[in-house]
């Protein structure tokens, strides 16, 4: 084979390798570009929807801690059931709170 043509099909096959490391560097940055704010925005919608629904059952709790607050000294299955919706009501606002700030950090970022 001549000197000549083995530089040029050296050359080409340099110029084919940064073309392909071209292309995956291109194609990782589309992906970031493209699906990022994407993923972003399904995480911060999937965060506010679950507070919603933690909101619901906090809700709920808070009903029934309402109805019986008179309850909670009188001993008995009654008191039991004021305290346990106290401590549902307690647990599900929590979990209301701290997934509203994390979406709120998370769209910040």
């Amino acid at each position: 084979m001549p000197q000549g043509v083995a530089q040029s099909v050296a050359q080409a096959a340099g110029r084919a390798k940064a073309t392909r490391a071209g292309l995956k560097e291109g194609r990782k940055r589309f992906g970031e570009a493209a699906w990022a704010p994407l993923a972003k925005a399904g995480a911060v919608l999937w965060l506010e929807v679950t507070g919603v629904l933690f909101g619901l059952f906090a809700a709920v709790a808070g009903i029934a801690v309402w109805q019986d607050r008179g309850n909670f000294r009188t001993g008995g299955p009654s008191e039991r059931h004021a305290w346990l919706a106290l401590g549902m009501f307690a647990v599900f606002a929590y979990f209301t709170v701290t997934s509203y700030v994390r979406a709120a950090r998370r769209s910040r970022q």
